[in-house]
């Protein structure tokens, strides 16, 4: 296969600056990466070898890829000044060794 084309997509959300939501659009994947996207994109040809999708009725949206973790945080579970605390008391004690990470260590530690 040469790609995908997700057609008549109902909904594209890009999440760009201008929170722009286009309808019935297309979406051109090659190599698990987007091409192109717009409207009636299988209609000006060249889409030999390609896989259609239809996506009637259905919505896309960005990859959202690890949009929120916690794994920096088992660093500091045998911190004994936290040990046995409420989760509250425990996050304000931890804030404490947290305000000298940097990204690299956080990069690391993940």
């Amino acid at each position: 296969m040469k790609g995908k084309l997700l057609k008549n997509i109902e909904r594209v959300y890009t999440f760009d600056d201008g929170r722009n939501v286009h309808t019935n659009w297309d979406i051109l994947l090659e190599g698990g990466v987007i091409k192109e996207l717009g409207p009636s994109l299988s209609s000006r040809g060249g889409m030999e070898g390609i896989e259609i999708i239809d996506c009637t009725g259905l919505t896309a949206l960005p990859g959202f890829i690890n949009t929120h973790h916690h794994l920096y945080q088992t660093l500091f579970r045998g911190i004994r000044e936290v040990q046995e605390m409420p989760l509250f008391p425990w996050l304000k004690g931890l804030y404490e060794f947290w305000k000298y990470l940097d990204e690299e260590t956080v990069y690391y530690g993940a």
